[in-house]
């Protein structure tokens, strides 16, 4: 139980135990009280007149988002746009390059790997010194063997003039033929 009162200007609290709060529980901390209890002079505090009300709370940034979409612009920056109409670079895309690109070995398909010819990769960002720009939401649909397709073109070619000269010998026996006649 806890007892005092007030005289005069001093508020005095005794027969109190110290203890602490955990978890919303006091509990005593085994701590001694002092016999005489605790004396606070209120003739010192002071209130100046003001109003006197909590605050509302300021909001000073965003409501919480979702990842909705995902884009990366030219130079590589990797940006989420969130369920908020916020939008926030995350990441960003690096390009590799090499000393001798005629070194580089192919791994199937549009892939590449290093060997010791090309030497080793130099990673940058895009747009920087002799690198290339991103062209996002593309596609590289080449699907062309380009020396194939130029020995097919060849051979296209020298079937189509076997041809024509298949033509102009048959014209030139009709002709002949016609002449005898």
């Amino acid at each position: 139980i806890v007892t005092g009162g007030v005289a005069g200007n001093t508020l005095t609290i005794k027969d109190w135990v110290p203890g602490t709060v955990t978890d919303g529980v006091w509990k005593a901390n085994d701590a001694t009280a002092n016999k005489d209890g605790i004396a606070i002079n209120m003739g010192t505090v002071t209130q100046y007149n003001s109003a006197s009300y909590r605050n509302p709370p300021v909001t000073d940034g965003y409501a919480t988002g979702q990842i909705t979409g995902l884009k990366i612009d030219g130079s590589g920056v990797l940006f989420a746009t969130f369920s908020n109409q916020q939008s926030k670079a995350i990441g960003q895309i690096s390009l590799a390059s090499f000393n001798n690109e005629q070194g580089l070995q192919p791994a199937g398909g549009t892939t590449w790997k290093e060997t010791f010819a090309s030497g080793q990769p130099g990673y940058d960002a895009p747009e920087s010194g002799t690198l290339g720009s991103i062209k996002a939401s593309s596609l590289e649909n080449s699907n062309v063997n380009l020396t194939n397709e130029l020995v097919d073109l060849i051979k296209a070619q020298s079937n189509y003039q076997a041809n024509a000269k298949t033509i102009s010998t048959q014209s030139t026996i009709m002709q002949t033929i016609i002449q005898m006649t």
